[in-house]
């Protein structure tokens, strides 16, 4: 089972390799992936993070070009932040949370775009 989970670690992490259009549409998958799972939790079903979980892994994978993944991705996770399934709203949370520190910690060409995408997305 960790050989099948690693190798689908590494399919989301060679999304770095994939062009801005390409991304997109990874990216909009995994938001309705997760639209899906977040609907599925409002019956009090035990909800399905995998999506939320690679949508975080994508982004910290294309950390290179903040400017083309951030939106769509934080955007879904604030969803996912005020979801009324507290497992859905902490990973949501842990998600953001974390994608946010990475940015600020990657060492960017432009820094000042980091601190504006940020500003303007996030805060």
């Amino acid at each position: 089972m960790s050989a099948l989970s690693a190798m689908l670690s590494r399919v989301f992490e060679s999304s770095k390799n994939l062009d801005n259009v390409a991304l997109h549409h990874l990216i909009d998958a995994l938001c309705k992936l997760s639209n899906e799972a977040m609907e599925l939790a409002y019956s009090n079903r035990e909800p399905s993070l995998f999506a939320v979980a690679k949508l975080l892994e994508t982004g910290l994978a294309n950390m290179h070009r903040i400017e083309v993944m951030w939106r769509p991705i934080t955007n879904h996770l604030l969803e996912v932040c005020q979801h009324p399934h507290i497992r859905m709203r902490e990973w949501g949370v842990e998600a953001i949370t974390y994608l946010v520190q990475a940015a600020f910690q990657y060492h960017h060409n432009n820094p000042h775009l980091v601190t504006e995408v940020c500003m303007n997305y996030v805060i």
